[in-house]
């Protein structure tokens, strides 16, 4: 969280040298700024998640594939 303060910051600072200190105010920046990096932050856990649950699938396939071949081994004895 306090990384991502200092991100707030510096996108607020940008929003207010965009617009050249007109039209708007520096709570408008600073809310504008805090969203955009809500919003990175939760396409970075969402991305986490499927690739977590993409892992485990992985892991669930993995495990049945050598179930399946120690079945089919004892099947061929």
């Amino acid at each position: 969280m306090n990384n991502d303060l200092g991100i707030i910051r510096a996108l607020a600072y940008n929003l207010y040298v965009e617009r050249k200190g007109e039209d708007g105010s520096p709570l408008e920046d600073w809310l504008k700024a805090e969203k955009e990096v809500r919003k990175v932050n939760a396409a970075r856990i969402e991305k986490s998640n499927v690739l977590e649950a993409l892992q485990n699938r992985g892991r669930e396939l993995t495990i049945s594939a050598g179930k399946a071949a120690v079945k089919q081994g004892a099947l061929n004895r």
